[in-house]
């Protein structure tokens, strides 16, 4: 049965407490305008109390939505599921620490409030969008959001490469605010219906699937989520504040994750686009991480990780693997929200400790002796905790591919400590744990998300993920020489596809200039 069939209108209207969340960060941007002392101290009780009721109204309701005004597709739905839940709590966390994390990365500057102000209203917006029962919902979230961090991303005029970063978002982003439009106009044409879960419930009863409404959406989810070739201003918008970066990486990049994984019933019925994404998704994960490898700087690594980390977050939704994809947005929006905001520290320990010096000269015979090791106790684990991995394969990659990257950092932790086994006795708890998280995760989001087997064609992408994976694995061990060396160098670069996208775009301005002064 369809995770869309249980979810049932609510009479009572309790599922419109899932407006907890939007509303309490409208609270707080209006609290910043009279007391900013008081809201400093608010925010994270706010937050917190508003994400816990949520939570409990879903555990005693169950999946449901309500029309705002009481009327089928006439004003705002709220809708709860495993979803929006899943996503409203993961918000209403980055917003808390994000926030109290900006009071003292701007204390004295004298525009705070307003920055603060941004931070809240656009994380509202975001709340919006992921609590969205219908359309109209939905898209006004997006747009929302979108303008919001566009203000955010231009909060410092004065440097000129966040201002080019934030220009080249603006236009993609109306790009794909344009193609959801569009898509939402013709699925209510051919549905009849603005409401999502009479959308779905409609496709599957006529079997008609919305290949143009689907494409569309697809669109809107890459150009979101910076996938190549349109990955440019993510790993450019390096010079915004650091709350910023971390609530684009660790969210608002997430949006296009969560768009399919919204449309996942129709895009189970749709598996040719959805090779298509996954095929894009693989592709870009490979040259992100291969650029990623190639950098010297963290914010510029962290950049390249996100566009990769989305890639491969592609390649799951596009392989029917929804549950898995979940568990990756919320995972990897925790990890990268402490990177951002803890990237100066992390900096000035790694000079301090030398451990910079080690990277980049990994063995790569030690790297896949490690990641044996690991893949062995992660399947013997798996056993254990009722993972069946053949079920569920393209979890099973997202374990390999992190075996990988765990030996890289194993093997470059033990040149310079010398502490094989108790390196690897880590490694081996991070894997369990991994594998517990997975688990739990399937068990927790697997019921009310659709599953898809996966194809033949899936599966031969699948492998062809692994070996090229791998390969990046045996070239970090390698030395950096000749050819590898001047790899490197063009890869550290982004292979020039940034500066050549800058040269068009600045040429172009010239022409507009001189055309406008004749």
């Amino acid at each position: 049965m369809s995770p869309y069939a249980i979810l049932l209108p609510d009479t009572s209207g309790m599922a419109l407490f899932a407006y907890a969340v939007p509303f309490a960060f409208v609270a707080l941007g209006v609290l910043l305008s009279h007391r900013p002392k008081l809201t400093r101290r608010l925010a994270p009780l706010l937050l917190g109390i508003s994400a816990a009721f949520v939570l409990a109204i879903y555990l005693w309701m169950g999946p449901s939505v309500s029309p705002l005004l009481g009327i089928d597709d006439l004003g705002f739905s709220a809708r709860l599921d495993v979803l929006s839940v899943a996503m409203l709590m993961l918000i209403a966390l980055l917003g808390a620490v994000v926030l109290s994390f900006s009071f003292g990365y701007l204390d004295g500057d004298p525009r705070v409030g307003l920055f603060l102000k941004l931070i809240a209203q656009t994380l509202a917006a975001v709340g919006l969008l992921v609590s969205a029962g219908n359309l109209y919902q939905l898209v006004f979230g997006w747009v929302a959001m979108s303008l919001l961090l566009h203000r955010l991303l231009m909060f410092r005029r004065d440097r000129p490469f966040a201002v080019l970063a934030a220009k080249k978002k603006f236009v993609l982003a109306r790009t794909g605010d344009l193609a959801l439009i569009a898509a939402a106009l013709l699925l209510v044409r051919q549905t009849g219906s603005a409401e999502l879960h009479v959308i779905a419930q409609s496709v599957q009863l006529s079997s008609q699937v919305p290949v143009a409404a689907l494409s569309l959406i697809a669109l809107t989810a890459v150009l979101k989520s910076a996938q190549f070739p349109s990955h440019g201003w993510l790993v450019e918008v390096m010079e915004v504040p650091t709350p910023v970066s971390a609530l684009l990486h660790a969210g608002i990049v997430n949006s296009g994750g969560f768009l399919l994984l919204r449309f996942a019933d129709l895009f189970a019925n749709a598996p040719v686009i959805g090779l298509v994404i996954a095929l894009l998704g693989a592709c870009t994960a490979i040259l992100a991480s291969a650029m990623m490898l190639a950098q010297n700087q963290v914010k510029a690594t962290l950049a390249y990780s996100t566009v990769a980390q989305m890639g491969f977050m592609l390649l799951q939704c596009g392989l029917g693997a929804y549950a898995s994809a979940l568990i990756h947005i919320l995972g990897h929006s925790l990890y990268k929200a402490h990177a951002f905001l803890s990237s100066g520290t992390a900096v000035d320990a790694m000079r301090a400790d030398g451990w910079a010096q080690t990277m980049g000269n990994a063995s790569w015979i030690r790297s896949l002796a490690i990641v044996l090791v690991l893949v062995v106790a992660g399947s013997a684990v798996a056993s254990l905790v009722g993972l069946d991995v053949r079920a569920e394969p393209v979890t099973a990659l997202f374990g390999y591919v992190f075996c990988l990257g765990l030996a890289l950092l194993l093997d470059a932790g033990a040149q310079r400590l010398r502490v094989y086994g108790a390196l690897v006795g880590v490694g081996l708890l991070y894997t369990a744990t991994f594998v517990a998280v997975q688990r739990s995760g399937l068990m927790a989001f697997g019921a009310q998300l659709p599953h898809v087997s996966l194809s033949p064609a899936g599966f031969a992408l699948l492998i062809v993920f692994a070996v090229f994976a791998t390969v990046l694995v045996l070239l970090q061990g390698m030395s950096r020489r000749g050819w590898l060396a001047t790899a490197y160098a063009h890869l550290a670069q982004g292979l020039y596809l940034n500066t050549w996208i800058n040269g068009r775009l600045g040429a172009f301005r010239h022409a507009a200039a001189r055309s406008s002064t004749s």
